[in-house]
């Protein structure tokens, strides 16, 4: 039902490599126009703790190609679930890698559709 876009945020975070490095947990936030992938969105964190920086960057990992594609399926299995064509809005899919570069078996995708009004 979504494998095209699946496909298209592979293609895209891959950069045609079969491997793929990305944080050890985080959200991948991307935005959906016309069932096609348009943006991905990228952030970073500070935190100040009664004055002082607090470190709490999460760690870059590097994922094997058999690791990438568990990844991809869980995230196609997400989209699967959600029963619905992504036509339009923004995709948020959660995830986290345990510390030997396997992806945990718990993906979880939110769509947050917009509607415009025009006056």
């Amino acid at each position: 039902m979504n494998e095209q876009l699946v496909n298209q945020i592979r293609t895209q975070m891959t950069k045609k490599n079969r491997t793929l490095q990305i944080k050890q947990e985080g959200t991948l936030h991307f935005f959906v126009r016309k069932g096609v992938l348009q943006k991905k969105f990228e952030e970073d964190e500070v935190h100040i703790v009664n004055g002082d920086f607090v470190e709490s960057k999460v760690p870059d990992v590097s994922l094997s190609a058999e690791a990438t594609e568990l990844l991809f399926s869980l995230i196609n299995n997400a989209f699967n679930a959600y029963g619905q064509t992504i036509e339009y809005g923004h995709l948020h899919i959660n995830y986290k890698i345990n510390n030997e570069g396997i992806p945990v078996n718990n993906v979880s995708v939110r769509i947050r559709r917009e509607e415009h009004y025009k006056y």
